[in-house]
């Protein structure tokens, strides 16, 4: 069997998500061919791409446009020419399609072309409906132009036999839209084998950084800029003397925020470094049903994490007082506070539960027994 994978863009999460599950499949020969079937926003995006190493798995671009209906036809055009420049019979592929906009229109194109299949899974990422709604920095006419395409998408969807989502509180979501739940599959936010704790690059790190051993480090990463992440409120943590590691993007002066932003390949070496990890999101649809990546990386590297209870996915799986830390107001995280949190917390018994939860192969397994349900169907 073979698989086409269609996705939109290189996101923070690209890295993770898309390429270390698509080099796991063809390092450990899931199927004959991988093809990932990538819409680019601009040539830049386009070059992006061409420069990681991406192995056996086959590219085939398209160009991909703003999320406006007038932009439909467009899309749909270059999506078509991307799949006939293919030239497969297609009777022996998985098409695997990440978000449900891209599905809305790859079912579209693929109707028109006559290729008969019900070996399509949509791999839904988030709450788009209300992120749009919440988060974004538009006006109003704007929105209800967003919104048509992801409201006429969640219609299509309600035809498929399979769906993926990232967490059961999305799961839970979808089936109040009237999505059958039982065509409704969980699969976490996924880790590579990359992050496990490794005690040497703590050590090199915090020699660097200059923390002291009693010193604790807390730390707050972000691949992305979104509304929702909250980069700012570490200012808070920081003024109450507590040493944070503000590992993204968006750089935040203050003598206690140690600011550095590194490839994904590094990453680990941070969290390991840290002795803490911090979510804190606002209470919105978007929070509550999300997968955030970098809570997986946290667990699989043994963090325990102090957040607001606003994301159920991390409520849910951490145990109060031992690998998780749940505080309804900035206001009542002090040093001590976090101190005593820590002597409960173990980074071995920890990683070893986040790698329960989220480790690739476990990811990898449950999409197989997805692929095989179609193929038994």
């Amino acid at each position: 069997m073979n698989l086409v994978y269609i996705c939109s863009g290189i996101s923070s999460v690209f890295d993770s998500q898309v390429l270390a599950l698509l080099r796991n499949y063809v390092e450990n020969d899931i199927f004959d061919e991988v093809i990932l079937l990538f819409g680019y926003r601009n040539n830049i995006e386009k070059k992006r791409l061409s420069q990681k190493q991406l192995g056996k798995i086959k590219v085939v671009y398209f160009k991909t446009f703003p999320n406006y209906p007038f932009y439909n036809l467009l899309l749909r055009k270059k999506l078509y020419n991307a799949i006939r420049s293919l030239n497969h019979d297609f009777t022996n592929y998985f098409f695997h399609i990440r978000g449900e906009i891209m599905s809305y229109f790859f079912k579209q194109v693929i109707h028109k072309m006559n290729i008969q299949t019900n070996q399509l899974l949509t791999d839904i990422r988030g709450a788009g409906i209300q992120e749009i709604e919440e988060f974004a920095n538009l006006g109003v006419a704007k929105k209800r132009l967003k919104l048509r395409n992801y409201r006429r998408s969640f219609t299509a969807l309600k035809l498929d036999s399979k769906i993926s989502v990232v967490s059961d509180s999305l799961k839970r979501l979808l089936s109040s839209l009237k999505m059958p739940s039982q065509n409704i599959a969980v699969n976490h936010c996924l880790v590579n084998e990359l992050f496990r704790y490794d005690s040497e690059s703590r050590e090199d790190i915090r020699k660097n950084f200059r923390i002291n051993k009693d010193e604790i480090l807390l730390i707050f990463s972000s691949g992305g800029t979104a509304n929702w992440q909250n980069n700012e409120i570490i200012i808070s943590l920081a003024n109450k003397g507590i040493k944070v590691l503000n590992l993204s993007q968006k750089e935040i002066q203050h003598k206690n925020i140690i600011n550095k932003f590194v490839s994904y390949q590094d990453v680990y070496k941070y969290l390991s470094a840290a002795d803490c990890a911090f979510i804190w999101r606002d209470k919105s649809i978007v929070n509550e049903v999300a997968s955030p990546v970098k809570f997986s990386e946290y667990m699989a590297c043994g963090l325990p994490v102090v957040h607001n209870g606003t994301v159920d996915l991390i409520t849910n799986i951490t145990e109060e007082g031992v690998d998780g830390m749940l505080i309804e107001s900035i206001s009542d995280i002090e040093v001590q506070t976090i101190k005593r949190f820590l002597l409960n917390s173990d980074r071995q018994k920890i990683s070893a539960k986040g790698l329960g939860f989220f480790e690739i192969n476990k990811i990898v397994l449950s999409y197989k027994q997805i692929y095989a349900e179609f193929r038994n169907s």
